[in-house]
């Protein structure tokens, strides 16, 4: 893979992004909270990986997410960097199978996931893209 750089605007991949993934929000009755900081700003990257990374992402928080639940994404302008925080209140992931999201071909092993098929290469090819473009990804269980 190669990187094609270009400057846009974060806020408008990201909400592309998001519309990408309407139709599946919507039959499952989610809600999608989006939160910017600054609210626009430009970005130097690979639009289209940037767009499949985000897209990887979200698909995974719908899937793992029953009706009426919710999934926020949030999006910072950190110096010349930007950080991408994507949670949802899903069934999350046993501890002893976080390392396990990033592998190929590994999938987490229960009777939820498995109801639905997959490659296991989303995650690993998010990890890869995020970074061909410098930067890092990680899973953090968090408890509301």
């Amino acid at each position: 893979m190669t990187l094609n750089y270009s400057e846009f605007y974060l806020k408008e991949i990201v909400l592309q992004t998001v519309e990408n993934v309407k139709s599946y929000v919507t039959s499952k009755q989610l809600k999608v909270k989006l939160k910017f900081e600054p609210d626009d700003f430009m970005i130097e990257a690979d639009a289209a990986k940037l767009k499949q990374i985000l897209y990887n992402l979200l698909s995974n928080a719908v899937k793992f997410t029953g009706t009426g639940g919710q999934i926020e994404i949030y999006v910072y302008k950190r110096e010349d960097v930007a950080e991408f925080i994507v949670r949802d209140n899903g069934i999350g992931i046993a501890e002893q199978d976080q390392k396990k999201v990033f592998v190929e071909f590994e999938q987490v092993d229960s009777s939820y996931t498995r109801e639905y098929e997959g490659t296991g290469l989303g995650l690993p090819l998010v990890k890869k893209m995020v970074e061909m473009h410098g930067g890092y990804v990680y899973f953090k269980k968090c408890f509301r």
